[in-house]
Order: structure tokens, then sequence, then C-alpha cells
């Protein structure tokens, strides 16, 4: 039995997966894998090297960006199909927010933590769509991250249950 799809497969020798499909497959789900602990376990300093490498490599990632976007026009209105249709109050909140700043309702003011000018709204709770705080954006990834670490402890604590925002 393959150990990829669970096809059943007649083939000699030490042979885990029914196809080079399967195969290669299991190699990228295992790298993923090996990633993601060398991460965790590494900490900040995986963490630096990864940035040093992303600024070092900056138009290379560019361009295989712009590649992969317009070779998976369709993956990408599916995501964001997807992430509509399960995120429904966030967008709500976000078009809330963009209606108010543009009537002149709700004004854009510089980041509440660094005091830049140029800012994103950051909605604490999404069922009070107006009340915003002003972040520029790199405090709001901060935020966001504060906010993803306290959710993933939270699913460590509560065995599974809590999801992040």
């Amino acid at each position: 039995e393959c150990i990829v799809c669970g096809a059943t497969f007649v083939r000699g020798g030490q042979a885990k997966c029914c196809s080079t499909e399967c195969s290669r497959q299991r190699e990228r789900d295992t790298h993923r894998d090996y990633m993601r602990r060398y991460r965790q376990i590494g900490g900040e300093r995986v963490r630096k090297v990864d940035q040093l490498w992303r600024l070092r490599n900056e138009e290379w990632l560019s361009e295989q960006n712009r590649t992969w976007r317009a070779e998976n026009i369709d993956k990408r209105r599916a995501t964001k199909r997807r992430w509509r249709q399960h995120h429904r109050d966030r967008l709500l909140a976000h078009k809330a927010v963009e209606r108010a700043v543009k009537s002149g309702r709700l004004v854009r003011g510089p980041c509440e933590q660094c005091g830049k000018p140029e800012t994103q709204a950051h909605h604490r709770d999404y069922q009070k769509r107006l009340d915003v705080q002003w972040l520029c954006r790199r405090c709001h990834m901060t935020e966001h991250k504060q906010s993803n670490r306290a959710a993933q402890r939270a699913r460590e604590i509560m065995g599974g249950e809590a999801r992040p925002r």
C-alpha cells in the first residue's frame, strides 16, 4: 500500500510509493516537516540566516514569485475565494474601514507605536468594525505575530481547540 495516497500496488523490493508523483510528494512533505522542526529548534539564529539568504536572493525570489503567480492564477483565485468564505467577518470589517476612510468618517492617523505616517488598520475584534488601531506595516506584522504566538500557546494548553485569528 502506498504511504502517500493509500493505493494498493504490487512492486518488488523496498518500494513505499506507487508512483514517481507520490514519491516526490513524500519527499516534499518530509523536507517541509524537517524544515519546520529545524526552525523551531534553531530559533532566532535560523531566522536570521533565513532572513540574510532572502536579502541576498531578493531578485531571484521576486522573479520566482512573479512566475508562480502568472502560472497559477486559478489557484490564487480559489485561495482568495476560500479565504473570503471562511473569514467573512474579517472581510466585512476591512470593507467597512475602507468605506469609512473614503467617506471621511474615519481618519487614518500615524502609527500608534512608532509614529510612521503610512499606516494600516489593525482590528483587535472584527465584530467592532470601525474600532481600529493605526499601525505601520512593521508594527502591524509584529502585532499579528504576537497574537499568533498567544493562540499557539492556548492551543498547546487546551489540546488543539483554539484557532489563530
